[in-house]
């Protein structure tokens, strides 16, 4: 009896178990189904609100792109309207220039190539204008100071200058109100550590490892360090060069275009250290007029400038040796020979044909003394040079200007003489 009693316990436990545990699960379901349900009702909504959210974003991304498209060809217009403003302005100063022609609708040319070269002086009422273009050469170009100084002692009128490359560093310098004593004491040391501002055999040194590096090889030497170097020559109250008296221009080559450019205005220091850039040697200055180098590519003695610029006596100072044979040896033991030798030969048939149009020449005797020299005796030699060789052609220069200035005499400028024949 007792053995049937748990049996019994157990049977009735199984039979009432199902009573209790139904409602427990259907409950769960239920709780079950309904929280499904809930979660579906949220993440339609939270779809709808997603849906609604990129939907209003592509329209403000869509009204922001329109926006910018506006502004974009608002701008593009601005530029338009001054790029023509300027080109009118520039059209207006050179109205009176013969020289001068528009070959199309952005780019003013004289008629001997494409280059701009704005008027400096217009002629003056009881002489001609005597313009003094100084020429490229390196260090030799020190000579350029004797040759000033002879051309002050002697009384020679001074209405411009145009220089290219040294020519413009002595010329720009000058115009600026330094004495040819004053550039003679001071400048050779400083100009030749404002252009080497380290040793050129380090430079020389660092080649191959920024070649293999990928590193800017457009010059071995920044142009911006000189640029700022030769702007310590002059106080600051003198650094616009459009204020000069005597007129100053500095002759540089834009890249971009493939042009000669006078530079008649602006920071001097920039000016110069455009007109100065080397190839290889200087790293091109990006300004406003272009991707300048050294004017010494196409205008190394820029003679039919300072004419296009309004010079009606011309004194040109060559610096440069005549072309002459040359031994192996000589390219074998100086360095920056063989380049030296490519310029110069490149120069020179350009050279003959400005020359010719100049009306006096100073050739100075500067054997021995190379372009990329950086001794101060080598210095002094050439500007002693260039006072010798401006004393010998002096009675040349007297004469010639007076000749020159016989139209003038009665109050007539030469060029309306020449108009009236």
């Amino acid at each position: 009896m007792h053995r049937k009693i748990p049996a019994l316990l157990v049977a009735i436990g199984v039979s009432i178990a199902p009573c209790f545990i139904l409602p427990v699960l259907a409950n769960s379901a239920v709780e079950t189904s309904a929280s499904t349900a809930q979660t579906a009702s949220t993440d339609k909504e939270a779809k709808e609100q997603i849906e609604s959210a990129s939907k209003e974003a592509t329209e403000q991304i869509e009204n922001a792109t329109k926006e910018a498209d506006k502004l974009e060809n608002q701008a593009k217009k601005l530029e338009e309207k001054v790029e023509k403003r300027v080109h009118k302005e520039r059209l207006e100063d050179c109205k009176e220039i013969n020289v001068l022609k528009v070959r199309d609708e952005k780019t003013i040319v004289p008629e001997d190539g494409p280059s701009v070269y704005p008027v400096l002086l217009k002629g003056l009422p009881n002489r001609p204008t005597v313009a003094v273009v100084l020429g490229g050469g390196g260090l030799r170009g020190t000579a350029h100071i004797g040759v000033l100084r002879e051309l002050e002692r002697n009384n020679i009128p001074i209405d411009m200058v145009v220089g290219t490359s040294i020519g413009s560093i002595i010329g720009g310098l000058y115009c600026a109100g330094t004495s040819p004593d004053k550039l003679e004491s001071e400048s050779p040391k400083r100009l030749i550590r404002a252009y080497y501002t380290s040793p050129l055999f380090f430079k020389v040194m660092l080649l191959p490892f920024k070649l293999l590096t990928f590193r800017n090889m457009t010059g071995m030497y920044k142009s911006n360090s000189m640029m700022r170097a030769l702007n310590t020559f002059v106080p600051t109250s003198k650094l616009e060069i459009s204020e000069y008296k005597p007129k100053f221009a500095a002759m540089s080559v834009d890249l971009l275009r493939g042009v000669p450019v006078a530079i008649t205005d602006g920071n001097l220091g920039e000016a110069l250290a455009a007109s100065a850039a080397v190839p290889f040697l200087k790293r091109p200055i990006f300004t406003e007029r272009g991707l300048m180098v050294d004017g010494g590519i196409l205008r190394n003695i820029p003679v039919s400038p300072a004419k296009a610029m309004g010079a009606e006596f011309i004194i040109a100072v060559d610096i440069n040796d005549n072309i002459k044979p040359m031994t192996k040896k000589h390219f074998q033991r100086k360095f920056g020979s063989i380049t030296s030798r490519l310029v110069r030969l490149a120069q020179h048939d350009m050279e003959s044909i400005e020359l010719k149009q100049a009306d006096v020449v100073i050739r100075p005797e500067l054997s021995g003394i190379g372009m990329l020299s950086k001794k101060i005796k080598d210095a002094d030699r050439a500007v002693r040079a260039g006072e010798d060789a401006t004393v010998n052609v002096m009675d040349d220069i007297k004469a010639k200007y007076k000749a020159a200035c016989v139209p003038y005499q009665n109050g007539t400028s030469q060029k309306l003489v020449q108009e009236q024949n």
